[in-house]
This record gives C-alpha cells, sequence and structure tokens, in this order.
C-alpha cells in the first residue's frame, strides 16, 4: 500500500502528477510488484479525466496495481426532510430539491428544468385533488 492521496479540490492534471509521483518513490520500482494507491474525495469528473494511459503503463510493468478511487461521502440525510429532524417538505419542495441536485447534461438550463418538473408534480396533485383521489 503506498500513502493514500486525498483530492478533494484538485484538477485531473494535478492528480496525474501526484500519482506519477507516488510512483516514482516506489523502492524497489513497480516492476513485478503488488501496489495499490487510495485516492480519496475524487468526484466522478475528475476520475473519467485523469490520464488512464499513464495508468495502464503502471498497470503494465507492476504485477498488479490496483489505483482505488473513492468518491466524497455523501451528507446522512433522511428523503423528504428539509434538515436532519427537520420539518417533512411536500412532494413538490422534493422533487425540486432532487432536481437541484441531479447531474444534468451541460446544454440543459438547470432553473428551467426544475420549474418544469415541479410544475408538473403540481398540475398531478391537483388533478387528484380534483378528482377525489387521496
Amino acid at each position: 500500500d503506498l500513502p493514500p492521496i486525498d483530492a478533494p479540490d484538485q484538477t485531473a492534471a494535478e492528480l496525474d502528477a501526484e500519482i506519477a509521483a507516488a510512483i516514482k518513490k516506489v523502492k524497489p520500482s513497480v516492476d513485478d510488484q503488488v501496489i495499490r494507491l487510495v485516492v480519496r474525495d475524487i468526484s466522478r469528473g475528475v476520475a473519467k479525466d485523469l490520464n488512464h494511459e499513464a495508468i495502464r503503463a503502471i498497470k503494465a510493468r507492476a504485477v498488479n496495481f490496483h489505483l482505488d478511487l473513492r468518491r466524497p461521502p455523501t451528507p446522512e440525510r433522511a428523503a423528504g426532510l428539509a434538515t436532519p429532524g427537520g420539518k417533512p417538505l411536500t412532494l413538490p419542495e422534493t422533487v425540486k430539491d432532487f432536481l437541484s441536485r441531479r447531474p444534468l447534461d451541460a446544454d440543459l438550463d438547470r432553473e428551467e428544468f426544475v420549474r418544469v418538473g415541479v410544475e408538473y408534480v403540481e398540475k398531478a396533485g391537483a388533478g387528484t385533488r380534483e378528482e377525489g383521489i387521496s
């Protein structure tokens, strides 16, 4: 095991350099070694942008190289609650909260996406009230 790397605010290029530096410190060299390097708090986007060609080159030299990429911990939160122990959210508030955090394609307008989603839920709720369904 190599010393772990904490990467909460690093770019892919910075992390590539740090991984390369950690590998260079291995004595004897990585050739014919079994190595694990843990990288903590790495976002999915940064992990995707790493130099995978360089990582494959390290894997080719070592008997086994395991780059253990660990995502940031998700905050503990009960569904439908504004805060832990807080007032329960209404369905439109829950949908708004969920859609505000949901990953989107870059070309989508988040505000419009959230507004339309909440509008649909409110319309559906109004329809069930009008029909007498609870």
